[in-house]
């Protein structure tokens, strides 16, 4: 689960599988500050090698980060279901929106 991170909040990573948003999570995790909440419409998160898949992969492990598959453009997804992606949803204070269209 997400929790406010020392400066207040959550930050989300749109389209967090590419390859900005992947070096803006591994910057925003090695800064301390913040919990990170990655998405993506990829179903299921697979790591390969190097050092943001690295920190991530730290991330998910402590609680610094969680990842979840999820439209972020269907409001659905985000509120209903899953208690835990709500929960973190509600704790964000910052989306940085990297998907393309």
């Amino acid at each position: 689960m997400v929790v406010a991170g020392r400066r207040g909040g959550a930050r989300a990573v749109t389209g967090g599988r590419g390859f900005m948003a992947r070096h803006l999570v591994a910057a925003l995790l090695r800064s301390g500050e913040w919990r990170v909440w990655v998405t993506d419409l990829t179903p299921s998160l697979v790591l390969g090698p190097g050092e943001t898949e690295e920190i991530l992969s730290d991330a998910l492990r402590d609680g610094r980060a969680v990842y979840a598959s999820v439209d972020v453009c269907n409001l659905e997804q985000l509120t209903k279901g899953d208690d835990i992606l709500l929960d973190s949803f509600l704790k964000i204070k910052k989306c940085m929106h990297t998907i393309l269209s």
